[in-house]
């Protein structure tokens, strides 16, 4: 496939994950009726070419999870039911072999697609994508908004989700943590660190898909207000770094 999932990673480490959307894509196909699915779709960081890699001795890993979006054809709400029970089956086997969680979204049908609502998924999605089975156009029929005007109540969504993260974080810290535990509030507070500056981002309209370019935007703001008060450039600039290349971390 040749393709680029990272910003750190290299060559041999791309060709490693073109492996895994091989099997990735056999194994669904071999799992459910192909007739079903007009496309499969890996989105998130991998999808934008800004996923995570841990880089330790030479050797790379995977850090973030595979998100992938299944398109079917026009089947009915049960049919897409039940191949969602098929998918999440699938999932389990493919996150053992693989080493990370292999995640599958809600199937959507094909018809829905010119029809989506201007979310922050869906624009993520639309522009910045891999299609590993399919139609390798088909979401060119998502609308085509402007990140600048992303609602407003994307951004409080977000702050809502990071909030319950921060919670479940505590909880674990409150429980005398082993180092999984620790991993799990770090990550929390660092997604909750880039949804502040997502939402920043948003309320002044200048939301883009990019987390690269998202850093470039916010650091490119003015060092008053807010972000000088809380030393906001440095915090977001710190979580963008952390999710595209995470701290390497022994095992304890």
């Amino acid at each position: 496939m040749n393709l680029k999932y990272t910003v750190y990673g290299d060559s041999a480490f791309d060709k490693k994950i073109d492996g895994d959307m091989k099997l990735i894509s056999e194994t669904v196909l071999a799992g459910v009726d192909k007739n079903d699915i007009t496309a499969l779709i890996l989105g998130g960081g991998y999808g934008r070419g800004e996923g995570g890699v841990i880089s330790h001795d030479g050797k790379m890993q995977l850090y973030n999870d595979y998100d992938f979006f299944v398109i079917t054809e026009n089947v009915s709400m049960q049919r897409r039911n039940e191949l969602n029970r098929e998918l999440y089956e699938i999932s389990e086997g493919l996150t053992e072999k693989i080493g990370i969680d292999v995640d599958f979204g809600p199937a959507v049908n094909k018809s829905r697609i010119p029809k989506t609502t201007f979310t922050m998924m869906w624009y993520e999605l639309k522009n910045g994508h891999y299609v590993i089975y399919g139609n390798k156009n088909l979401l060119k029929d998502i609308p085509d908004y402007d990140g600048k005007n992303m609602p407003i109540s994307e951004a409080a969504s977000l702050l809502l989700n990071r909030g319950v993260g921060l919670m479940l974080a505590r909880n674990k810290l409150a429980k005398n943590p082993q180092k999984n535990e620790l991993e799990f509030a770090e990550r929390n507070i660092y997604k909750a660190l880039m949804a502040c500056g997502d939402s920043f981002l948003i309320s002044e309209k200048k939301f883009i898909y990019s987390y690269q370019k998202r850093q470039a935007l916010l650091n490119d703001c003015k060092q008053e207000g807010i972000i000088a008060k809380y030393n906001f450039k440095k915090h977001y600039s710190d979580s963008i770094d952390y999710k595209l290349r995470p701290p390497y971390q022994p095992s304890s």
